[in-house]
């Protein structure tokens, strides 16, 4: 009996290892997927990965390993074995040649899956593909030595991907213009950090907002765009930034945050928790937060827990953490020392003061003296020169995520 040759068409629904904090549409299976994929664009000392790839031959790349200075950035590609960081460099072609199809190595829809999302973790220029789903073919038989053909799936016209690219580079060149050239990398991603939450906004109704467009084109996105945003612009400024997602408290919400290097240490960030446009906790009044500018995974661990897309290395050094470097931080609550503070804090002038706790019972002792009980009146009775018929107000705002009390004058 001779056997026939015949090809299966495999339809995938990509699980959304990116999904972002909200605002993501369900997706269906559909009958026939078809599109394109293209380039990237993230800089690093004053050059990008895209330019990079496009000076190799197309036809060789595929074969040839990502350089070291490249692989030093691309975080989830670094964390494959060999085999499979062939099928991600064959994938990352077909992107650069804005293909229809690509044609990759054959391997399981799983192991495809969890390739291609790498290729998006490490890659926040990809405004215009549809991560979410496509569609290949391979040949039933010999599958092991099979070639697979992915078709890809554009999320616009491919004549419109020059032109957003470039309105979206001038916006990232003119935001990196304003960071202080001769600051710390420490100073440049509390620049960014700071530069986002103020002036992009949190909607969860805004356009794009799982990729980039939204905060350069529109500002205005959810966590995805965020965390893709503040690696754009990291990588842009050469320093080591890759995308983390999870989920986080009170109801297991899907996020994304990101992990940043310094040295030879890691930290995480997460731009939406700190900006006062997104509270984690409503009701308060908490209007910026550094408590996810460069923190450690002990911080982080609290409300934030990582999904197990990729190995994620150690955070434990707390040399950023920014309260303590601006004598922000208490390791207990001692009445005296706090009231001390408040009546500098008036006497001085100062908009606010942070009084960040090191442990839940010390916190819950500042909420109790200050938001409950009469402390911050006592100070200001004693501290703040009053005219006759003069008054004076504060309001006080406050984080149990973070164990972060706030009084604002």
């Amino acid at each position: 009996m001779k056997k026939r040759n015949h090809m299966l068409l495999l339809l995938l629904l990509m699980a959304v290892i990116l999904n972002g904090c909200t605002g993501i549409p369900a997706r269906d299976s559909r009958e026939e997927s078809s599109g394109e994929q293209a380039g990237v664009e993230e800089e690093k000392d004053g050059f990008s990965v895209w330019n990079i790839l496009q000076e190799q031959e197309a036809d060789t790349l595929p074969e040839e390993a990502i350089s070291a200075e490249e692989e030093a950035y691309l975080y989830g590609y670094e964390t494959l074995p060999e085999d499979q960081k062939i099928i991600y460099r064959q994938i990352l072609k077909g992107i650069l040649e804005r293909a229809d199809t690509v044609k990759i190595t054959a391997c399981p829809q799983e192991e495809l899956n969890y390739i291609n999302n790498l290729i998006f973790v490490d890659h926040p220029g990809l405004f215009w593909l549809e991560q979410q789903n496509y569609s290949y073919t391979y040949e039933a038989e010999n599958t092991d030595a099979a070639m697979l053909e992915l078709r890809l799936v554009y999320n616009m016209e491919k004549e419109a991907i020059d032109d957003l690219q470039a309105q979206i580079d001038q916006t990232a060149e003119e935001w990196c213009a304003q960071v202080p050239k001769d600051g710390s990398t420490y100073d440049q991603i509390r620049y960014i950090y700071e530069f986002l939450g103020a002036n992009v906004k949190y909607e969860k109704e805004s356009v794009n907002n799982q990729n980039i467009q939204s905060v350069f084109l529109n500002q205005s996105t959810v966590c995805m765009g965020f965390a893709k945003a503040t690696q754009y612009l990291l990588q842009k400024m050469g320093i080591f930034c890759t995308l983390v997602t999870g989920t986080v408290m009170p109801d297991q919400m899907e996020h994304a945050w990101n992990l940043v290097k310094m040295g030879e240490n890691y930290y995480y960030v997460d731009t939406t928790w700190g900006s006062p446009e997104f509270s984690a906790e409503e009701g308060t009044i908490q209007d910026f937060s550094y408590t996810y500018l460069c923190c450690t995974e002990d911080t982080i661990r609290v409300s934030h827990t990582p999904d197990e897309s990729i190995p994620l290395p150690s955070c434990t050094d707390d040399s950023y953490n920014y309260y303590k470097m601006h004598g922000s931080w208490y390791d207990t609550f001692e009445e005296d020392t706090i009231y001390q503070v408040l009546g500098n804090s008036i006497t001085e002038g100062k908009e606010k003061e942070d009084f960040k706790f090191a442990d839940e019972n010390s916190y819950r002792q500042a909420v109790e003296a200050l938001a409950q009980g009469n402390l911050v009146e006592r100070a200001v009775q004693d501290f703040y020169p009053f005219e006759p018929g003069e008054t004076y107000s504060w309001n006080i705002g406050y984080s149990d995520w973070e164990r972060l009390l706030t009084v604002y004058w």
